[in-house]
Parts: C-alpha cells; structure tokens; sequence
C-alpha cells in the first residue's frame, strides 16, 4: 500500500471508483432508485428475439413491419460488440466502459511519458465529456464502448509503430507490433460497427496521426523507419474492413442510389439537410460555461436558446425554433488546462527537435510533443468542421463521396473532445513539472519562502544599483525576475521557477476573473439584453425565466470551478503560503498537510481539480439524462393487452401531435417488448428513397396508410381521434367497429396519467392477400398518386412499376394490362380497369344513388390503351376506372383448426383468407369476425357507424337506448338513424345514402390464402388459386427476402411502391417467405475476430512457455537455490527501474 502512495497509482484507482460509483448512482439510482435503461434506437426486447442460423444469414435486431425503425431491417445489422444478451447492457454497464475508458488514456499517455497522475486525470476528464452519457437519451448508447476503445485502439498504434531493432520480425517490424497492428485493426473495426459516421471520424484521425508520424521520421532523416507506420496502417485497414463488413456492407446500400438519404434531391436542399446540426461559433463558450445557452429543447429548468438544429423553415416568433438533445462538452477545468497546453505550444514553439518544450513539460520521449502538435492541430480541423455551413471549411468536406448522405457536422466534437483532451494532458503535465521543479528548489531550509528570499534579493540588489548610480540621476529600472550575473545559484533557480508559473498563475486568475464578471453582468443588463433577444424569437415568458436563471447558475458553477483549479494551482505552486492557515477543523487541517507535502503535491493538486470538474459534469450530464424506469418502458398497458388478445394478426397505429415523448417510448420500448406491431416509425433520422416517397405521398390519404399496413387499432388522444374520424375521406374509406376504449398512460412522478384512447377498424389489409390483378405504371409519381386513390382496390390489383413487372413469369403478363405513361403537366387519364384472368365477366355498371341510371363517362379514353390478354369486348359507355373485377369462383371457406406452430407460443393461427366474405361485424382483411362482446358491456352498441357531422367526445358515456330497429345483440350491423359515435348530447342525424363505390372491404375472390408461420425471419402460407395470382405480403421490400412456392425459388417484385408481391400459379402452393441477408460479411467479420483471438492465444501460450528446470539437489542445492534467488530479485529490481 505504500508503494501504491508512493508511485501516485492511487490517483488511478480513486479516477476509476469515482466515476464507477458515481455513474452507477446515475445509472441505477437517479429515478427513486429504479433502473435506468438507455434510450435508444434499438428496443431492448430485441435481445430475446435473435437467431443463430447455421449458415447464418446475418445478425440484425429489427422486426420487419412497414415504416417501422429507423431503417429497413435489411439496413441495420447488429453490431458484434454493440450488445450483451442482459439487461446489463442498458445500465450499469456504462460505468464499466467508463473505467475501461480511463485505462486506455493511462495507458495511452503512459506510452509517450506522461506522468501517472496526468495519464489519470485525462482519462477521467475524457470518461466525463458530454458526448459520453449526454447523449444516452436521445439513443447512441453505442457511444459508451465506442468510447472505451478508442484510446486503445490509439495506444496499439502507437505500440505497432515503436521502434524494436533487437527482436526478429517480417518486413522490418516485429512479430509483437504485427499482432498489435492487427489488434489495432479490431479495435477499429468495431468502432465502426458501434457508429458508422462517428466510428469512421476516429479511423480516420488514427490514420492522420500514422501518416504524421511518417512525415515526421522522414523529415528526421529516419529513413529507415519512416515506412513503419505506413505497413502498420496497411494492417489495420485490412483488419478494420474485415471487423465492419456487416456495418458498411448496410451502410453502402444506404448509401447507394436506390436509397437517398434525405428530402430532396435538389442540390441545395441536400446541402441543407446535411448541415442540420451544425455547432455556431458563438457556442464555443459552452467549453468553459456548460449549459450556458440551456440544455435540451423544450428543458423545464433551463430549455435550450441556440442555434443548434435550427430550422430555417421557423420563423421566429414561434414557441422552439431550435432542437438540441444534449451537450458535448468536457467541462471548465478540462478546457482550461487544454487552453494552457495549446499556450504552451505556442510559446515553446521551435526548430530543435522541441527540446524547450520538452524541458518545460520533463518529458524525455519526444513521441509526447509531437503527438501534442497533431493533436493539437486536429483538434483546430475538427472544431471548424464541426461548424458545418458556419465556416467554408464543410464546403470543402461535403465535396468528398457519399458525404451527401450523412448529416450533423455536430459529430466532429467528437473527434474534437479527444483531441483537446490530449492537448489538456499536456496542460496538466506542465503544471505537474511546474511543482516538481518548486519541490526541487535548492531553498537553504524546507520551511523557506522562495518568494520572500526573491523579494529581499532584488531590494538588496536595487540599493546596489542605486548605490552605484551617479549623483543627481536614478538608478536604471529592469524586471525583478531578469537574471543577473550576479545572483546566486539559489536565487537564479528561483527565478526561474517563478519565470515559469507567472503564466499559469495569470490566466487561472484571468479565467477567474472574467466568469465573475459575466454573473455580474448577467444580474442586470445582461438578463434584459437576452429577454429582448429570446423574447423577439418567441419564447414564452416562462421560457425567458428560466433560461435566465439557468445562465446565472452556470456561470456561478463554471466560476466556483475556475477558483477551485486556481486554488489548486495556488497550493502546488505557492505552498508556503499556506502552511500557516489556522484550520480549527482537523480532519481539513490533517488534509491540508498531507497536501502540502513534498512527495503528495502534485497529486493532490491535480486531483483536487479533476474531482471538481468530474463533479461539475456530472451536474451537466444530470439535466440531459431524463430518468424512466424499466418498468415504465416495459411493462404492459392497457393497450398492449387490447393488442395481445386479439388473435387477428395485425398492427397498430399512433396518432401523433400529443405526448411525443410517451410515444417515442410506446414505439421504442413497450410495443416492441411485448410483440406490438406498429405502423408507425418513433424517430427517423435517414429515410430511404423508397419510405420518403411512400410517406410524402400518403399524406393525402392516411387512411389508405392504415389499410394497407394492416391497421387495426388507433391509439390517441381524443381531439386527434376526433379529426381523424370526423373527416370526409375516413367515412368514405373504413368506419370504426366497436365501443372507443380508454387508458391512462402514467407520465412521472407528481402528473396525472395521459388519457389515450382507441378505436377499431372495420377493415385492414390482411398480412398476406391473393390479388387476381396488377396496374402497372411507367413513372413513379403516377404510382403514387394511384396509390392515394380512393378509387383504387388494393384487394383486386397491386400496383407495380414497369421493370417490376417484367420480372413476372410470361404467363402472368399475359392477361394484364399495361398504362400509358402520364406525362408532368397533363391532365391525369382516368384510373385503368383492373385487369382480370381470362374467363372471367365484368359486373354491372354501378348505379348512381337517386336514379339508377348507369353512371356517365366523365374521363376521356386513353389513346393508345392496349389490352394484350383481353378476349372479351370493353363496354365504352362506363368509364374503366368504374368496372371492378370479378374474380372467379373460389374454394368455399372451411373453418377446419390450424394446428399451432412451435413460434406462436400454442395460439391458435388465424385463417388469412381474402376471399371470404365479412362476418356481419364487419371482418378485418382476414376473414374473421372482429366481434367485440366479450371487452364491450351488454348496455353498449357494438357497433359506431360513419358519423354524417364532425363527431363528439370519444369519452365513453352512457349510450343512448337502441332503436327499435336495432340490429341483434352480438351483430356489428350499424343501426338505422345513428350518425354519431356514442357521446353525451349527441345529435343523431339520419344515415349517409347508399355508397356503390367499390370500398376497401370489397373482396375479388383471388383465392384462399391460409398462413402457416409467422416470425421475425419467416413467413409461411398456403395458397389455393384458380388462375396465376399474385400474394400480396404488407412488408417492406428488399432484395434480401427469398421467397420459394413448393420448394422452388421464385422472383419477388415491388408493389404498392414498399411492399412485397409472390407470382403463384394456378392451384395450390406452399409459400416460404424468408428474410436471408448476404451472410458474408458476418463470415468475415467473425472469421477476423476468431483469428484476432486466436493469435492473441498463441502469444500468451508462446511468452507461457518456460523451459522447465527441476530443484536442484545434492552438495550446494541450497546455495544454489538462494543463490538463483537473489538473481531473479535484482532481474525483478532492474526490470522495475527500467520501466521508471
């Protein structure tokens, strides 16, 4: 224990408990003492739902539904090292990566000769940084073990490239720097998988320092090691690209043209997109007052007031023109020791190998000075990157490929806050050879006041001048600290040293002194200035309070913290001064004197401001880090049991405009967790091609959105609820079935529950429907704009682009009819008839509601529409649009059991039938009756017909006595003379007029369709058809679903613009759905991780082997053996003394 005092390890080990502990407390014990799980992207449910497949078809951790995530499952594989299979992950692990983050910047600093208490207090600072757990909340928990490897990952370059001339290698480096290359390499690799945009950055700045370091041994004239770093780098990118196949093989197809990430393609809107988050100059200040400019947006204590995330489209007098998540800042000590190292560099600047700066900082390695000048420059480089469209610099960056496609020039902090780390390690290392040099001033007794004997040598030699001066004039004026020939040893050394800690001293108190100064100025004429400047931009007034008195408190914490590390300089620099301090309490005094203590102080003083700035961060970090339980995030409610019970499979929906936090968490969390489908997506950052114009284009048409991905229950609070069903395209589109239901959503301590309320639909999209026809289209936009048609049946034709349909079987094509190509600007022709297997005959022409006469054309005839397959004659006089099909006849509906599958859990499967016609209750897509009895009371119609008026309260009240004419109990038939929803004082007005217009429910008679398993990989299903048809499946197309029909491999196409169609064949057929990546890259990226593992066996068991030498017995063994003894001591005693 005494020599861990002695050397300063204990400076280590109290960094690493310190932040263990107390990231534990804000992990487990910040909400009432319950767990805290991160927020993320990712659900933490998924962790249960992966398999292992052999050969395996790829990691990944998404379900597939439509518009769920924030990329296609196909996009988002699961990184190697980003999960554990336990809740662990999501907790106190972030302490862990914490500790294992220290110890990679020790090791790191340690490697170029930093002291052990600098290499410390770095890592802690670095451990602390806001990019660490400021964003947690927002979702990149994978930052925490990006984090952790970073430094090592610079700590085994550094250790490829170090020079080793006495042991044996390959191509002049040895067999120790290759392995530490390839490890290297690993430590890339996986910080790329955490974070493709973020894990590139750190790459490349690792790439950067190898190539300085080339450039640096080249210009030395090493010539012989100057290519060391350049095989080294040639290692690591062989091994990294291995470690990330399966992350930048998703990245390249989210990169390519098919899926553009982003708004717009217009050049200046991309540009524009890209730039998003870009960091303003003028928030440099949050480096030395945290918080100053708020935290997150919308933040009850102290919202955010910058320039982050801005969104030109705002105008200013709205409420939150600006969206920030968190901070990126490592705090006020940190960033003050970094300012002094890049002062230092600055002033010691020079052409003979840094040989003063290597001086001032004691440091015999000159790898520390020149890593501080990369570093240091980097740093400047990433900072002004950071700025996106604030400074040209991006302009430049954003010329680079691909870069088009990643936004938030705000991720350069990270890069920037390891740097200027480094840089604050040479800062503190400066400071540490400062009090060393103070401790080792030749004073005549320890007890000495160096700046007393200072004091009284210079008035000595001040009388002198003046004594030697002729009479009449004044003795000639110089700076007391200026040598002279004729000082004394002693005093010449203290001269020197107070030469050298004026600066120090100057800015600490400079720093001081101006945060006083700004809380001064921000008690009065500051705080009117600001409430002008908020107010102007629409801040409400309580909005302007808070922010002003967030900046107050900010200001006063970054100022206790420059008076702490002035005070901390203070006491290593000046410790006679001290000495004399009357403490009465003596725990403080015993403290005081251990402090001052020769062989204690550097320590003391530098890990007295550490502790403070790791406590002001941790303060920072508090107000972005929202506490929710995991209970909160996962248990069951209300909803999701309404969803489970229902044995229909389909999907959810959530309105938005209300609680977007609670349902950031539904859709994230608790949805998932519990098997939830959902059609909605919580956050998405990058969207695909295909899903922005899918979801530009169904605007128009929400409804139509719920029907085809399967909607049954919508989620919301009663107003949204209100206007979505109030609205003429919902009436005219589906009607509610059964009573709303009514849950309350806890919200937090001291809030009353949110009351969301849900309805059922009448009708949804089945999960996999027999379509007997297809449109098929020339141009995208026209698809679309079909696509919102209310007049389109998505039950009899799917629509489909023309290079989709030409990879149908010819036999397909054969009947089906193609459109013309709609040219920008004409008047859009009208729908095409739906296209019919031969055979069949059209229905009559619907009547019109008062007359019956048949409906009149309206549209003219498209010119040049052929019919290739068609046998029979068109009747001209109704327009094609207005003739739906008629399918053939289908095999009658059996109700015969389905036998459950392994992956249902023993629920019965339920028949996907799209032919059968809708129970009374009016069945979902499936064939099924949605009969409501059992969850709905006796009392209460089952039953909410279309409301002819904007609609009431959705709160359930006691319904109004049934007519007469009622349907039956247990029946779903709407009710004669009812048109509002079941409300209080509602008026009922007389039901709508008959609709002949073909509606979403309408059944063609493709087929029968009954689904045999149904999981996050598969989905399986017998088919009977009498004609070639096509499935139908409401999944997100991709190329890596394979589907097969009776064991062979068929062709998928795109439909309905995102989903998933399967050509079958006349008959019955056995379709396999099967999501199957490219396994590859993970082949790659675990056969590189085994051979990592594998060679670093090999190491171990090769420095394991000792050639085994028996005890040696006989005359002289115990001579023998002390003798042996006392050789492996003094080995033991000259290996410790190297290593100093």
């Amino acid at each position: 224990m005494s020599t861990m005092l002695k050397n300063s390890r204990w400076v280590l080990l109290l960094c690493c408990a310190l932040t263990l502990l107390l990231q534990l407390y804000l992990c487990f014990f910040f909400n009432e003492g319950d767990l805290l799980p991160s927020r993320g992207d990712h659900n933490p449910a998924t962790i249960f739902k992966w398999r292992f497949d052999f050969p395996p078809e790829g990691f990944f951790s998404r379900d597939y539904w439509l518009g769920n995530g924030n990329l296609p499952v196909g996009l988002d594989p699961l990184s190697l090292m980003a999960w554990l299979p336990t809740h662990f992950f999501f907790s106190c692990s972030f302490g862990v990566w914490a500790v294992a983050l220290i110890l990679g910047v020790y090791r790191l600093c340690r490697e170029v000769g930093l002291r052990r208490e600098v290499a410390a207090l770095a890592g802690l600072f670095l451990a602390w940084q806001g990019d660490y757990l400021g964003f947690v909340r927002p979702g990149h928990y994978g930052n925490a073990p990006q984090w952790a490897l970073v430094p090592w990952m610079f700590w085994l370059a550094l250790r490829a490239i170090r020079s080793e001339p006495d042991r044996a290698g390959f191509l002049g480096l040895s067999w120790r720097s290759w392995y530490a290359a390839a490890l290297c390499g690993g430590a890339a690799g996986a910080i790329v998988s955490l974070a493709v945009d973020r894990g590139s950055l750190f790459t490349v700045l690792l790439a950067a320092m190898l190539g300085w370091e080339a450039l640096r041994r080249n210009r030395a004239g090493e010539a012989g090691q100057c290519w060391q770093p350049l095989k080294a780098l040639v290692v690591i990118v062989v091994v990294s690209v291995l470690i990330a196949a399966p992350m930048m093989a998703s990245t390249w197809k989210l990169s390519g043209s098919d899926s553009i990430l982003g708004d717009s393609d217009d050049p200046a809107s991309r540009y524009a997109w890209a730039t998003t988050y870009s960091f303003p100059p003028e928030e440099v200040i949050t480096y030395v007052v945290p918080g100053f400019m708020g935290w997150a947006t919308a933040h009850p204590g102290g919202p955010y007031w910058g320039r982050i995330g801005r969104v030109d489209s705002l105008q200013s007098g709205q409420e939150i023109p600006n969206f920030s998540l968190g901070t990126a800042v490592i705090g006020t000590i940190p960033f003050a020791f970094a300012m002094l190292g890049f002062f230092l560099l600055w002033l010691r600047r020079d052409r003979n190998g840094n040989a003063a700066m290597r001086r001032d900082l004691d440091v015999a390695d000159p790898r520390a000075v020149h890593l501080a000048w990369f570093f240091a420059v980097a740093a400047i480089v990433t900072l002004l990157l950071s700025m996106g469209k604030y400074t040209p610099l991006h302009g430049l960056y954003y010329q680079l490929p691909y870069q088009e496609n990643w936004r938030n020039p705000i991720k350069f902090l990270a890069p920037f806050n390891f740097c200027v780390v480094f840089v604050a390690a040479i800062g503190l290392q400066w400071v540490a050879a400062l009090i060393a040099r103070r401790n080792a001033l030749p004073l005549p007794a320890p007890e000495s006041d160096p700046g007393e004997m200072l004091r009284e040598h210079n008035q000595r030699m001040h009388e002198q001048d003046e004594a030697k001066a002729a009479p009449g004039t004044a003795a000639p004026k110089r700076r007391e600290l200026e040598p002279d020939s004729r000082d004394s040893e002693v005093i010449a050394a203290i001269k020197s040293y107070f030469l050298e800690a004026q600066p120090v001293m100057r800015f600490a108190m400079g720093l001081t002194g101006a945060l006083v100064a700004l809380f001064v100025a921000f008690l009065l004429p500051g705080s009117v200035a600001l409430s002008g400047l908020l107010g102007a931009e629409g801040y409400s007034p309580e909005a302007i309070v808070a922010a002003l008195a967030n900046v107050r408190a900010t200001l006063l914490m970054a100022g206790v913290q420059a008076a702490v590390m002035l005070s901390a300089l203070h006491i290593g620099l000046y410790p006679e001064r001290w000495r004399g301090l009357e403490i009465t309490n003596p725990s403080i005094r015993q403290g005081l004197e251990w402090s001052l203590a020769p062989a204690n102080r550097v320590a003391a003083c530098l890990m007295l401001a550490g502790v403070a700035g790791m406590f002001q961060m941790a303060w920072v970090l508090q107000q972005n880090i929202q506490g929710s339980t995991w209970k909160e995030l996962v248990d069951t409610n209300g909803m999701v049991e309404l969803s489970k019970k229902d044995p229909v499979v389909h999907r959810v929906a959530i309105l938005g405009g209300d609680n977007m936090g609670l349902r950031t968490d539904l859709l994230n969390y608790m949805f998932p967790s519990h098997g939830v489908a959902t059609a909605d997506t919580a956050a998405v950052s990058r969207t695909p091609r295909d899903y922005a114009a899918y979801n530009e284009a169904i605007k128009e048409n929400p409804v139509r959105h719920y029907f085809l991905a399967g909607v049954k229950y919508v989620f919301g609070q009663r107003e949204a609820l209100d206007a979505l069903m109030g609205s003429d395209m919902f009436q005219q589109q589906n009607k509610i079935v059964g009573s709303p239901y009514t849950f309350g959503l806890p919200q937090g301590p001291g809030l009353n529950p949110l009351l969301y309320h849900a309805v059922a639909l009448e009708d949804f999209m089945a999960k996999v429907t027999l379509v007997p026809g297809i449109e098929v289209y020339e141009q995208e936009p026209v698809l679309l704009a079909r696509l919102v048609d209310a007049r389109w049946n998505p039950r009899s034709t799917a629509l489909m682009l023309n290079r989709e349909a030409a990879r149908l079987p010819q036999e397909m094509l054969q009947s089906m009819r193609r459109v013309p190509v709609l040219i920008p600007g004409q008047t859009p022709p009208p729908p095409p008839s739906i296209a019919m297997p031969r055979g069949t005959k059209p229905k009559a022409a619907p009547t019109a509601p008062a007359t019956g006469a048949p409906t009149p054309a309206t549209a003219p005839e498209i010119p040049g529409a052929t019919n290739p397959g068609a046998t029979n004659a068109t009747d001209t006089s109704v327009p094609q649009a207005e003739k739906p099909a008629e399918s053939p006849a289908a095999p009658a509906a059996t109700n015969e059991p389905i036998a459950p599958h392994a992956e249902t859990n023993g629920a019965p499967v339920p028949d996907l039938s799209s032919t059968n016609a809708p129970a009374q209750g009016g069945g979902g897509g499936h064939g099924e009756s949605n009969d409501f009895s059992p969850t709905v009371p006796a009392s209460a119609p089952t039953t909410l017909p279309r409301p002819a008026a904007t609609p009431g309260s959705l709160l359930p009240a006691p319904p109004p006595p049934p007519p007469a004419s009622a349907a039956p109990a247990g029946t779903n038939a709407p009710s004669p003379g009812t048109g509002s929803l079941t409300a209080t004082g509602a008026t009922n007005a007389p039901a709508p007029p008959a609709d002949t217009t073909p509606r979403l429910g309408d059944r063609t008679g493709a087929g029968k369709a009954k689904l045999l398993r149904f999981d996050q990989h598969v989905t399986a299903f017998e088919a009977e058809t009498t004609a070639p048809t096509l499935a139908v499946v409401n999944d997100h197309f991709e190329d890596e679903w394979k589907a097969t029909v009776n064991g062979q491999p068929v062709t998928i196409v795109r439909v309905n613009a995102i989903m998933i169609g399967i050509p079958l064949p006349a008959g019955k057929a056995t379709v396999e759905l099967r999501y199957a990546p490219n396994a590859t890259p993970v082949w790659l990226g675990l056969g590189a991780w085994m051979a990592l593992l594998a060679g670093g066996a090999a190491v171990l068991l090769a420095a394991g082997l000792r050639p085994y030498r028996s005890a040696p017995s006989g005359p002289g063994a115990a001579s023998e053996s002390v003798a042996s003894g006392t050789l492996a001591a003094s080995s033991k005693v000259a290996k410790k003394q190297k290593r100093r």
